[in-house]
């Protein structure tokens, strides 16, 4: 599921004569929206059913979840902002509420992994050749499931302080004329993974990443 759990509750106060109404944002718990993947979002006007309230934007698309609900799934496909147009129901009629500019944000930076190790750690041969997926980008802790593509990076192997093998890789898996290469590892060699470049969704660019540095240990 590609969801994001932004809770975000659009409190519309107020009342005046006629159709008119006073509006005003309420205190949000996260106030943007993530490119091209759900975000959920809760959409309350004062003294309406929710069936009443209807929501549309300029920027990507926006559905009720469920007919008598007030939450909303929000997939905004530009980064910047989105307006959001916000309805009510009255005598079958659409009524206009109010419009407001809601910020899309790009993606935070997010450390590239490979196995278990995010930055720099120890591990044995055996278990290095068995990452079959080589580097790849989770998003952890943003009860989120969205998928980077790594497009490339470099492979430097030191050994007693010398390079040995320095390797260019495309995609996120390591290559298998690379992987032969790497299968000449020993016990102390330094695995260093630099130049990483991933896609985020939306940008049009590739970002560069951190650097992991895995050492052999047997």
């Amino acid at each position: 599921m590609n969801k994001i759990s932004f809770l975000i509750s659009l409190f519309l106060l107020g009342f005046q004569m006629l159709t008119a109404q006073e509006v005003a944002i309420g205190n949000p718990r996260a106030n943007y929206a993530l490119p091209l993947i759900n975000n959920r979002i809760t959409i309350v006007v004062e003294g309406e059913f929710c069936k009443n309230i209807i929501v549309a934007t300029n920027n990507g698309t926006i559905e009720k979840l469920g007919d008598e609900s007030c939450e909303f799934e929000f997939r905004p496909e530009k980064i910047g902002y989105a307006l959001l147009s916000i309805y009510k129901l009255s005598n079958d009629d659409r009524i206009l509420v109010e419009e407001r500019k809601f910020r899309v944000k790009p993606w935070p930076d997010l450390k590239p992994f490979f196995g278990r190790i995010s930055s720099t750690g120890k591990m044995p041969l055996a278990v290095f050749h068995s990452y079959d997926a080589g580097v790849y980008v989770p998003t952890l802790n943003m009860d989120i499931d969205a998928k980077f593509k790594v497009s490339s990076y470099e492979i430097i192997v030191m050994r007693s302080d010398e390079v040995v093998y320095k390797l260019k890789n495309t995609g996120g898996k390591i290559e298998l004329k690379n992987n032969e290469i790497l299968k000449k590892l020993r016990k102390g060699d330094i695995v260093l993974f630099q130049k990483i470049m991933a896609r985020f969704p939306a940008e049009p660019v590739d970002r560069e990443l951190s650097d992991l540095r895995i050492e052999i240990i047997n």
